[in-house]
């Protein structure tokens, strides 16, 4: 099985009351916390796009640090060079991140991949929305 790229199904409502911003990697959303949402897409990998995301972010947040709360409908794992500079820009613009996926295997995958990169901020993976936005709350 190639892991590099896992497919999920992820049935998302997303408020009829809020404002959607699309990007290449995502489309996003604040709940009333102020907890920005983010249901991904199938995106390209490269530093580039790493970048470009940041600054889809960096837009919607207002140049403000946010707790990100990601649903993972399909992820692509970055190759290591990719990684690393997305990992050390992590803390200029999230407080935490939780990642939520409805596959245990992938939540198995994803806390792996944690405790081995070990980010330099909080992130945690879910099955379960609402311990993710309580996990989340803690750093808002």
């Amino acid at each position: 099985m190639n892991i590099s790229k896992l497919r999920f199904i992820m049935n998302v409502i997303i408020p009829g009351n809020t404002t959607i911003f699309e990007g290449e990697w995502a489309t996003y959303w604040f709940d009333v916390d102020g907890i920005l949402h983010a249901l991904t897409k199938q995106f390209k990998k490269g530093i580039q796009q790493v970048f470009g995301n940041f600054e889809v972010i960096k837009k919607i947040a207002h140049n403000q640090k946010i707790c990100l709360l990601i649903y993972l409908n399909s992820t692509s794992i970055l190759n290591k060079e990719t990684f690393k500079v997305f990992a050390n820009q992590l803390p200029d613009y999230y407080k935490a991140i939780a990642l939520i996926s409805k596959s245990f295997f992938a939540k198995m995958v994803l806390d792996f991949v944690v405790r081995i990169k070990r980010p330099s901020i909080p992130v945690k993976s879910f099955t379960n929305e609402n311990e993710a936005k309580q996990w989340l709350k803690k750093f808002a």
